[in-house]
């Protein structure tokens, strides 16, 4: 039977609230291979476009590149957790915002406080 999927995870160092080193996210990764983790989908926080998917995609492979390495499993995708704003869709149609796997499917944060759908501050 495979493992589980890990669709929201802040494993990738250094980009948001997450680990900040790569030593970290190692060992956040050997940690979820002990619990039956295979795949993990990295989805750091994105504010206005930032982190780029260049930059995500970048971290990505640096962290998988190092648990090959190392011979720690999990299969690493791309994703992001952008908060949802006023220009959110444009930046989804313009490639700004990385999508689950590149895949049409976009994980967003919703605010805590700010009343739905987000309005531009007047």
């Amino acid at each position: 039977m495979p493992g589980y999927v890990d669709i929201h995870n802040h494993i990738l160092p250094g980009l948001d609230d997450g680990p900040r080193t790569i030593n970290e996210s190692i060992m956040l990764a050997r940690a979820m291979v002990a619990v039956g983790y295979d795949t993990v989908i990295a989805t750091p926080h994105t504010f206005e476009g930032k982190p780029t998917p260049a930059l995500i995609s970048e971290r990505l492979q640096e962290l998988q590149h190092e648990l090959n390495r190392q011979s720690i499993p999990p299969n690493l995708l791309p994703g992001s957790e952008p908060h949802i704003e006023p220009g959110i869709l444009a930046q989804l149609e313009k490639g700004e915002l990385q999508t689950l796997n590149n895949t049409c499917y976009l994980f967003i944060e919703l605010p805590f406080f700010q009343p739905l759908p987000p309005t531009p501050a007047t």
